[in-house]
């Protein structure tokens, strides 16, 4: 796996949200909150105030990370998917896959524990492999599949090899 050490002054905020360097650590926060609520398309809400990564990624991508929140809730969001991380009532425990957004996450059946402390430093790992997805959550794995959608999708291939955006959200 090819390793991408990050400019943190190389991203970029959309609508709302911002996004500054202090101390060598990124803060990101928004004006306009983003909870999804009723049956509105969570995705197209998300991406309107969001933080992208200067770059496309392709697959096997790994994300690492080290965050620590003050308020609930933590996105990533990579090509049309999302992962919802201490999110609370609809969002709760979400991922949606990334080349295959339904709308109704989680197809593959697997819930996961997604809850973070807040006010605390915890590592976040998430991986994407062709065959493969896992979340750990401070050294925890807390979600692993070999039954996503983009597994299978007859466009992985070329939706790989143009390279997917990758970025962070936060309520």
């Amino acid at each position: 796996m090819k390793t991408h050490d990050i400019d943190l002054s190389s991203l970029a905020a959309h609508g709302k949200a911002k996004a500054q360097i202090s101390d060598g650590a990124l803060d990101i926060w928004t004006t306009h909150s983003i909870v999804s609520v009723g049956t509105v398309d969570f995705s197209e809400r998300f991406k309107k105030h969001y933080v992208s990564l200067p770059e496309r990624y392709r697959l096997p991508l790994r994300v690492e990370m080290t965050v620590k929140l003050d308020f609930p809730a933590f996105y990533l969001f990579v090509g049309d998917g999302h992962i919802a991380f201490a999110s609370q009532g609809q969002d709760n425990r979400t991922i949606e896959d990334i080349l295959k957004h339904s709308g109704k996450p989680n197809q593959d059946g697997g819930l996961y524990d997604n809850s973070l402390p807040l006010g605390s430093y915890v590592d976040l790992s998430v991986t994407y492999n062709l065959d493969e997805m896992q979340i750990t959550i401070g050294g925890e794995e807390r979600f692993y599949s070999r039954k996503q959608a983009y597994m299978k999708a007859k466009d992985l291939e070329e939706r790989n090899a143009g390279g997917l955006e990758v970025g962070l959200a936060v309520s």
